[in-house]
């Protein structure tokens, strides 16, 4: 996990499954990430998926802090699956 060039809010997430509908997986990213339990992330403004490259959404928190946070943390599982 990485946070995005073009802006510190913003984390690229890399290996997100293609196992749902396009809307049930953006409302999954958004529960995760919000989660400062799961994530240690916080108030998501937007997630960006589906992306030109397979199995990479962008989640833009309202925080620089919070993505900061979310790219500190070793890993993340959403749905028994590890995303990074």
């Amino acid at each position: 996990m990485e946070t995005c060039k073009k802006g510190r809010r913003t984390v690229v997430v890399s290996g997100v499954p293609d196992v749902l509908p396009v809307s049930r997986m953006i409302d999954k990213l958004t529960i995760h990430f919000q989660s400062r339990r799961r994530s240690h992330g916080g108030d998501v403004e937007v997630v960006t998926y589906p992306t030109n490259m397979d199995g990479v959404a962008f989640v833009s928190f309202d925080e620089a802090a919070d993505a900061e946070n979310v790219v500190r943390k070793d890993q993340h599982i959403n749905g028994g699956r590890r995303v990074s």
